[in-house]
């Protein structure tokens, strides 16, 4: 695929990338599910002390569950979006409890308030299901080869849904020392404190024999045994599971696409044909990872997850692959792994977005937009950057990036808008002029340039005497 078309990937079969505004049920879930997301990130991230988070994550992660069971269907989409309700009021109520123990707890208020927001916002999609006729289940499509471009796998499996890894709760205090007897003075008194003092030493007692006897059942360490013959064992090793086979060939398939993601490009001076062999190659292991089943899909988040290291690689084979499954629980699942390698690393975020560039996923547009509101400008500059690449963004979302406080975000709407609206530059590129990030300015250069702003010679012959001389000379 030449990446210099920016719709390579919206000729895959399957594909319906369109910017069209979704139907009102359909926002409205992916409005709970961004609110819902947010509250999980934000569990996440807590530090409560002894307060147990547990029971509270459990049921976040159902609701995301139900959630993603009313998008794809795999479920009755009244019943998926009632349950989802039901849980994300009982993980109200259980944060509400938390909030009311003796330690302070002032960020459950905000997660409580991002479920009930989440819970609200599911009214319009629980009012259109519970008028909508009963839908028939479709037939699973047979799965196909991609061939020369991605192919969207549609696998009937269940929901991805996340595991929220709470810190666990602090362990409790010991408890206080007894404290000290008076000094008796009448004789009643010096019986009392014989009591009390034969009662606390029986206590220590049978607690040091209780003690002794569960270090007496600790079995002793049994001799290490003689090592076999040469050409001889004792034991025949175990033979391999099923999921461990599926979770064993899943995994070199994943390392496939990572390992190819970071070298499909050519070296300078190639002709792109001759990235035709591992382009093919990489798609053959995503066609292989579809073909492996569900059991295999569901390995491939703790696959990131558990690593060692955060490997930037990683976060382009998740997001290609994932981009590649139909179903908006995959697409989720892209966006959390990028999130969790860290897309303010220049290298993650330029693999991650490669990648979506290229996806062939039909939500793509719907989930990005929603990333457009992150609180993360890393994650907002990704959303942008897809959203340009694939001509799905709007003018009012360039016009908006174009604004934002985060340079890297700024920086890449200000060419994409003077692409899709040159009129749109006006006030926009006069503010980016003056803002100090060099990235920026550099951005409202090119902006102007690809416009034909009448201004752009007279800018670029005033920076040529300033520090960005060589940049504007270009």
């Amino acid at each position: 695929m030449n990446p210099a078309d920016p719709r390579a990937a919206a000729s895959a079969p399957g594909t319906t990338l369109a910017r069209e505004a979704p139907p009102q049920w359909l926002s409205a879930l992916e409005r709970a599910h961004g609110l819902v997301a947010a509250c999980a990130r934000a569990l996440e991230a807590a530090e409560v002390g002894a307060a147990d988070l547990r029971p509270v994550a459990r049921e976040v992660e159902a609701a995301l569950g139900h959630l993603y069971d009313a998008f794809d269907r795999r479920a009755d989409r009244l019943h998926a979006t009632q349950s989802a309700q039901s849980a994300l009021d009982r993980a109200a109520d259980d944060l509400d409890a938390l909030g009311e123990a003796p330690v302070e707890l002032p960020e459950l208020l905000a997660a409580a308030g991002m479920l009930r927001a989440a819970r609200l916002s599911l009214g319009p999609a629980v009012e259109t299901f519970s008028r909508a006729p009963a839908e028939p289940d479709r037939p699973a499509p047979a799965l196909a080869a991609s061939g020369d471009v991605p192919r969207l796998h549609e696998v009937r499996r269940a929901s991805l849904v996340p595991r929220i890894r709470v810190a666990e709760p602090a362990a409790p205090l010991p408890p206080p020392p007894a404290p000290a007897l008076p000094a008796p003075t009448t004789v009643e008194e010096l019986e009392g404190t014989i009591a009390e003092l034969k009662r606390r030493a029986g206590a220590r007692r049978l607690a040091a024999a209780e003690k002794r006897a569960g270090r007496g059942q600790e079995k002793a360490p049994a001799d290490a045994p003689a090592p076999p013959l040469p050409g001889f064992v004792d034991e025949l090793p175990p033979p391999v599971t099923e999921v461990d086979f599926l979770a064993n060939r899943m995994r070199e398939c994943f390392e496939e696409v990572a390992m190819v993601g970071t070298q499909r490009s050519p070296l300078q001076g190639d002709a792109w044909r001759t990235s035709r062999v591992l382009e093919r190659r990489m798609l053959a292991a995503i066609d292989a990872i579809a073909a492996l089943g569900p059991t295999a899909i569901a390995r491939i988040e703790p696959l990131v997850l558990d690593a060692p290291a955060k490997d930037p690689a990683r976060g382009f084979a998740a997001a290609m692959v994932f981009g590649c499954l139909a179903g908006r629980d995959a697409l989720a699942a892209a966006l959390r792994l990028a999130r969790h390698l860290g897309p303010e690393d220049d290298e993650v975020r330029a693999l991650v977005v490669s990648a979506l560039r290229l996806a062939p996923h039909p939500e793509l547009a719907l989930a990005l937009r929603t990333e457009l509101d992150d609180e993360a400008p890393a994650m907002r500059a990704i959303a942008i950057d897809v959203l340009a690449y694939r001509g799905l963004a709007t003018q009012a979302e360039l016009a908006a990036a174009a604004i934002d406080p985060a340079p890297e975000v700024a920086s890449l709407a200000l060419p994409a808008l003077a692409i899709v609206a040159p009129d749109g530059l006006l006030g926009v590129v006069e503010a980016a002029l003056e803002r100090p990030e060099p990235e920026v300015r550099e951005a409202a250069w090119a902006a102007m340039a690809l416009a034909g702003h009448p201004r752009a010679a007279e800018v670029l012959a005033r920076a040529l005497g300033g520090p960005d001389e060589a940049r504007a000379a270009v």
